[in-house]
């Protein structure tokens, strides 16, 4: 049984590709599939804005966008693409119950522009986090800089000559 884990795991990881990465990143792990679960993970950090547009993410569900979202890796354009994803990921059917509220914790709202964030980001919150919303757009008004639950997403070539940098 651990030879056949093994043969499926690695064959996974091998013909891994953006269509089906949200969905190995989803189970792989569920199964033990330990290095296709780091494949897609490191797949869909990269290149989170394809993914985002993918049946797969539409179908993800919210501790796996949660993980992904609270990955330091996560490289998107600018904040203001992973909010929309979210908020299309949620989509106008999907109730309460589905996490929406969680996912909400790993948006760097700070790092959007504030004309955005006050005109379009609150606005497309559900309506039972109209009031949370108001909250965090009113906290980034007053702290656009330092605030330590908004981790700064740079993009992968950032992020290496960063720590080169430090090193």
């Amino acid at each position: 049984m651990e030879w056949t884990r093994l043969c499926l795991d690695e064959t996974l990881k091998r013909n891994l590709s953006i269509d089906i990465c949200a969905y190995v990143l989803e189970w792989s792990g569920k199964f033990g599939l330990k290095q296709s679960e780091a494949a897609a993970q490191r797949m869909a950090t990269k290149k989170f804005e394809q993914l985002a547009k993918t049946e797969g993410f539409m179908r993800m569900d919210a501790e796996t966008l949660e993980r992904l979202l609270d990955d330091d890796r996560l490289s998107a354009k600018n904040e203001e693409a992973v909010w929309e994803a979210v908020a299309v990921w949620r989509g106008p059917e999907k109730k309460e119950g589905r996490g929406f509220t969680g996912l909400v914790e790993g948006i760097r709202f700070l790092l959007m522009e504030e004309a955005y964030l006050r005109d379009r980001a609150a606005g497309m919150a559900p309506v039972e986090d109209a009031e949370r919303m108001e909250g965090i757009v009113a906290d980034c008004g007053a702290a656009r800089e330092g605030c330590p639950r908004h981790r700064r997403r740079l993009p992968l070539p950032m992020q290496a000559a960063r720590a080169e940098g430090a090193g």
